[in-house]
């Protein structure tokens, strides 16, 4: 949480955790769904939804 505050020093401390328990929420799902774990690039897919997430303006 402290890293998002840092790095987007707009974002209030209750916004900061709220966006990061959605990205643990986001990949924690993605990452059980079976036929998601057989993509050949799913860490990269992965880190593409938490970057869009951490990164998100509204």
């Amino acid at each position: 949480m402290q890293l998002v505050i840092t790095e987007r020093p707009e974002v209030a401390e209750g916004d900061a955790r709220v966006i990061v328990h959605a990205v643990f929420t986001a990949v924690n799902d993605l990452a059980r769904i079976e036929h998601l774990r057989e993509r050949p690039h799913l860490s990269d897919d992965l880190l593409e939804v938490a970057r869009a997430i951490l990164l998100a303006t509204q």
